[in-house]
């Protein structure tokens, strides 16, 4: 099982295009470093929109053909994990503090 959001789209994005694993990551990541997020703390809204509109330039720069129908893939998965985590998937104030805690 897929740790992080990170994680849980390059599993997926390796399956859609035959990627290794660490191409399927590097590719997730640059489009998270795009995008100004942080793959670590990235929330499924932002990662929905990541995947949207930056990830299909991304594919495109790797050779991918059908980056449409990748890309729906990504978020069909995105949309599975995120119905499984329920309402904690929008990160609050508190959130945010803690995060800052741990560092």
């Amino acid at each position: 099982m897929a740790k992080t959001l990170l994680d849980l789209i390059a599993c997926r994005l390796e399956k859609e295009t035959g990627f290794s694993r660490l191409v399927a990551r590097g590719t997730v990541r640059a489009g998270l470093q795009a995008a100004g997020l942080d793959p670590v703390e990235v929330i499924p809204q932002h990662m929905k929109v990541m995947i949207e509109k930056v990830l299909p330039a991304e594919l495109t720069s790797c050779g991918v053909e059908d980056t449409a129908s990748v890309c729906r893939g990504l978020l069909n998965e995105l949309a599975t994990a995120e119905s499984r985590m329920g309402k904690h998937t929008q990160s609050s104030p508190d959130d945010f503090f803690n995060r800052l805690n741990q560092r």
